[in-house]
């Protein structure tokens, strides 16, 4: 079985290096598991580095590898964050340590202020590593690649992660909630006894309510009495009884 791939690292530099730049004679292996490759280029074929045997995490250790290099090679040292923003910095380190965790690329600013990109191959940036970041009042910048982005133009696949904003996340320093009190806090004694004034319009309004739902409850349940006769029933039944 064999793997086709369209970078290696260059045994002479350490770094990766694409396939059509790549030059015969040379040594070259897979950054994944440090085997050697052969490199194939030629008037027909499609220049690929030979990789034989099976090498599960190879492509995604070329992709996450590669955008490392770009962006800590980039001669204009600017990235876009997700708000549109730019973020000129003087120095870029790959792997940086950063409270206990390895930084992908750590991009120093001339005033020393730091910005954490992580680049999202198949592992997202965790909640847990954010925190830590936090609490080293450092912001990152996660930028989302998919695997198909490695087989771009390497100029392609540098002008989105250096101006592209689409596949990008900020994750910015939360302020720390509420002041911070220095001075010992005031116990309950130190407080003024406050009493709401009596309000006479509301207990007059809700006394008239309460006697009205009674004397509607009263109207409405009251037994009915019985009618007494008028006058002409009265004079219809003394002429019955006159008869009789």
């Amino acid at each position: 079985m064999e793997i086709k791939l369209p970078y290696a690292l260059d045994n002479s530099t350490g770094k990766l290096i694409h396939a059509r730049d790549a030059i015969r004679g040379g040594q070259f292996m897979c950054p994944c598991c440090h085997q050697w490759v052969i490199l194939k280029k030629g008037q027909v074929r499609i220049p690929h580095f030979a990789h034989r045997g099976v090498c599960v995490g190879a492509v995604e250790t070329i992709l996450h590898k590669l955008c490392k290099q770009i962006i800590s090679e980039y001669p204009d040292k600017c990235i876009r964050r997700a708000n549109g923003e730019w973020f000129p910095y003087a120095e870029a380190q790959i792997e940086y340590p950063l409270a206990g965790r390895a930084i992908d690329v750590m991009l120093i600013a001339e005033n020393a202020d730091l910005l954490a990109v992580e680049i999202y191959v198949t592992h997202p940036l965790t909640e847990e590593k954010v925190a830590d970041l936090r609490k080293a009042n450092c912001p990152a910048l996660e930028i989302v690649v998919p695997i198909a982005d490695l087989y771009l133009p390497q100029d392609e696949l540098q002008y989105k992660l250096i101006h592209g904003i689409a596949k990008k996340k900020d994750f910015d320093i939360l302020p720390i909630p509420g002041p911070v009190i220095t001075s010992p806090q005031p116990v309950a004694a130190d407080y003024p006894i406050y009493r709401d004034p009596f309000d006479w319009a509301k207990f007059i309004i809700g006394g008239a309510l309460i006697v009205f739902g009674i004397f509607l409850a009263w109207l409405i349940f009251r037994s009915p009495k019985k009618k007494r006769p008028g006058p002409a029933y009265a004079y219809a039944y003394s002429r019955r009884n006159n008869r009789r």
